[in-house]
């Protein structure tokens, strides 16, 4: 798959369906200042985007919109320029992602180089993840 560094419309999470069926079926992880929560599935329609992601940051952490704006700004910024890592994975697997970050750092904490490491470690983690539990249902058979 050639690298494609837009981030588009169809790839982000709107519905608030699919919001409540990452939350109660998906599996977590944490990197600070991000949580992740996310839900696997088999692709089926080969138009559709292989991941879709949401960005939280809640008003609770960070007080001023202007800052919770900033920060999901930063956050597509350096997932669009990443999202390569897991698409490229889930393409060759015929997998689909729905992803949410939460971000539960505080705005202090914004740099973008943290994002960049925080961000990669997720989706190299998230790949592993589903690369050994792979291995073992092989090795179970």
């Amino acid at each position: 798959m050639s690298k494609k560094f837009s981030l588009k419309r169809s790839e982000i999470i709107k519905s608030e369906k699919e919001f409540e069926k990452i939350i109660s079926k998906g599996k977590a992880m944490n990197a600070h200042p991000f949580k992740l929560i996310y839900l696997k599935s088999e692709l089926e329609d080969q138009k559709q985007p292989v991941v879709k992601i949401a960005i939280s940051v809640p008003k609770k952490k960070v007080k001023l919109a202007v800052d919770r704006n900033y920060i999901k700004r930063l956050f597509r910024e350096v997932y669009r320029i990443n999202k390569h890592l897991l698409a490229d994975y889930a393409v060759a697997n015929k997998f689909k992602f729905n992803l949410l970050f939460i971000f539960t750092g505080k705005q202090i904490e914004v740099d973008f180089n943290i994002f960049t490491t925080k961000i990669i470690l997720l989706l190299q983690r998230l790949q592993s993840t589903n690369e050994s539990r792979k291995g073992s249902a092989h090795t179970a058979s």
